[in-house]
C-alpha cells in the first residue's frame, strides 16, 4: 500500500525472490518487465540489497553482451562474403542451366541400386539386421584390387578389423580417410578408432586423417567441404574404380547395430573415377595426415603423422592440432576394455 515494510518477511510477500535470495540469471531472463517490478520494490525498501545485485546483473549483463559480441565476430569471420555468395549462386544456375540444355554432357546415366535399414532396427528389443552393411560388406569382399574410403567415424572394432585386415592380406589397396582428433567433434569416438590403428599399418592399410585447418582448399574439386575449422562428413566409398557408394553409413558399431541407415551403390565407370579422383584430392598432404610407422629411437616403432605446413612437408609424432586434454581423453579411453562398442 505504498507503506514502508516493517520486517524482511513481510517485504518477501512483495518483493521478487532475487532481492531475497539473489538469482542473476532471472533477473536477465525474466525481461523489462520482471526488472521494473525488481526496481519499483528494491529501490524504495531494501537499497542495500538492491545495489549489491544490481551490480552482480550488470556484471553478468556486460559479459551476456562481451560473449554475445566475441560469437557474432567469430560467425562474421567464417560465414562467406555477399560477393561469394553472389558468387557461388551465379556457378550453381550456370551449371544448372548447362545441365538441362545438353543432359547428356553433364550427367551420367548408370545403373544404381537404393539399400536402406528397417525401421525396426530402431528398436532395442529387435536385432534387426542390417541390409546397408551387409551390400558395403560384399562390394568390399568383391574388391580385387582397390578400395578408397571416406567416413567421418571409423571404428571398425575387432570383426571389422580382422575383415579389413583380411581383405589388405588378399591384396586389396586400401587407403581410408577420417577424422583426425583435432577434427573429430566427438573426441571418445577417436578412441574406438586409435586402438585399431597401429594393426591397421603394419597390415599396409594406408591410414590418412583429414586435417581441421587444410591450407588448400580452393582448386580442384573435393568431398572435404568448406574451409577453416572444418571437420570430414563425406560417407563415401569407391571399389575397382567401378562401383561407387554413398550413403548416410559410418564405419562405425553404432551405424551397423543401431541407427536405420541407407545407401545409394553406382555402377559407373566413369563415375567411379570422378569419385576416386575427389577422395584421392582429400588424401594429398595439405588436407589429411598420412599416417606412417617409423623407428622409435628405444626400438620399436611409433606412429608418425605426415603432412604439408607452411609449404614444406613436415613429421610428427603425437597428434597433430588436438589439445593436450584431448590426447588425453584419447590416451585413456583407448585402454578400456571393448571402448569400441560403447560409442
Amino acid at each position: 500500500g505504498g507503506q514502508p515494510a516493517k520486517s524482511l518477511g513481510e517485504l518477501a510477500e512483495y518483493l521478487p525472490v532475487q532481492v531475497i535470495d539473489p538469482d542473476v540469471h532471472k533477473l536477465v531472463e525474466d525481461g523489462p518487465g520482471g526488472r521494473r517490478q525488481f526496481l519499483d520494490f528494491g529501490v524504495f525498501h531494501v537499497e542495500h540489497t538492491f545495489l549489491g545485485t544490481w551490480r552482480r546483473y550488470q556484471r553478468a549483463l556486460k559479459q551476456r553482451n562481451k560473449e554475445s559480441s566475441a560469437l557474432s565476430r567469430r560467425l562474421q569471420e567464417r560465414l562467406p562474403r555477399a560477393e561469394e555468395i553472389d558468387e557461388r549462386y551465379d556457378r550453381a544456375r550456370a551449371h544448372l542451366v548447362d545441365i538441362l540444355e545438353d543432359p547428356e554432357a553433364s550427367l551420367v546415366f548408370a545403373r544404381a541400386e537404393f539399400v536402406a535399414d528397417s525401421p525396426e532396427k530402431l528398436q532395442p528389443s529387435q536385432r534387426a539386421p542390417s541390409p546397408v552393411l551387409e551390400r558395403l560388406r560384399a562390394l568390399w569382399e568383391d574388391a580385387a584390387s582397390e578400395v578408397l574410403i571416406e567416413s567421418a567415424y571409423f571404428v571398425p572394432h575387432r570383426r571389422g578389423a580382422k575383415f579389413i585386415l583380411g581383405q589388405a592380406a588378399a591384396g586389396v589397396r586400401t587407403r581410408l580417410l577420417t577424422n583426425s582428433l583435432a577434427a573429430n567433434d566427438v573426441t571418445p569416438v577417436h578412441a574406438g578408432y586409435a586402438k585399431y590403428r597401429r594393426r591397421l599399418l603394419k597390415a599396409g592399410v594406408a591410414l590418412f586423417e583429414f586435417r581441421r585447418e587444410a591450407e588448400g582448399r580452393r582448386g580442384r574439386m573435393a568431398l572435404s567441404g568448406p574451409p577453416s575449422g572444418a571437420s570430414l562428413h563425406a560417407k563415401v566409398a569407391v571399389f575397382d574404380r567401378k562401383v561407387t557408394w554413398v550413403g548416410s553409413f559410418n564405419l562405425d558399431p553404432r551405424s551397423a547395430e543401431l541407427n536405420s541407415e541407407l545407401a545409394i551403390v553406382i555402377h559407373s565407370e566413369r563415375l567411379a573415377a570422378q569419385a576416386a579422383a575427389m577422395i584421392e584430392r582429400d588424401l594429398e598432404p595439405d588436407r589429411a595426415w598420412a599416417l606412417e610407422l617409423a623407428p622409435r629411437a628405444g626400438g620399436g616403432s611409433q606412429i608418425v603423422w605426415r603432412g604439408l605446413r607452411d609449404d614444406r612437408m613436415i613429421r610428427l609424432s603425437r597428434e597433430p592440432d588436438a589439445t593436450a586434454m584431448q590426447r588425453m581423453i584419447v590416451g585413456v579411453l583407448k585402454f578400456f576394455p571393448s571402448i569400441d562398442r560403447l560409442l
